[in-house]
């Protein structure tokens, strides 16, 4: 599933699902998908609080080399994820990120996203996947 974030992200109807001292976590209640396999497919979006949750974020970029031009106006991150229930495991698809007048910064895809998933393992209590797995994979 490639979610095409430019064009969803506009009318999406976000939900407050968590937060913590740094974050608050949204999902996009009409782009949640569970397929028979019970994998489920979901826009979640980040927004920083405050100044230490977009630094956090920023540093992470940096670490992986990502583009950091323009980020001063860094708003929020958007991510089309998707979640094996049954497996704990996780694949990010494809992350934008905005500033505050709603303009993307930088995308990054999953190359593997089109042939196979790259999927990792969700480790219990990780933030926040193992979070992500606790919210969308109902029993």
């Amino acid at each position: 599933m490639v979610l095409g974030l430019g064009a969803k992200v506009y009318g999406a109807e976000w939900i407050l699902f968590g937060q913590d001292n740094l974050f608050e976590h949204y999902f996009d209640k009409e782009n949640i998908k569970t397929t028979p396999e019970k994998i489920v497919q979901v826009l979640i979006k980040v927004i920083p609080k405050g100044k230490e949750g977009k630094d956090l974020l920023l540093g992470v970029r940096d670490e992986k080399m990502f583009l950091m031009g323009g980020f001063d106006d860094y708003s929020h991150t958007v991510t089309a994820i998707e979640i094996n229930c049954p497996d704990k495991m996780r694949a990010i698809l494809e992350s934008s990120d905005f500033d505050h007048k709603g303009n993307v910064l930088d995308t990054v895809r999953d190359p593997l996203s089109t042939l196979r998933r790259g999927w990792s393992k969700i480790i219990p209590d990780s933030y926040p996947y193992s979070g992500y797995h606790k919210a969308f994979c109902k029993k």
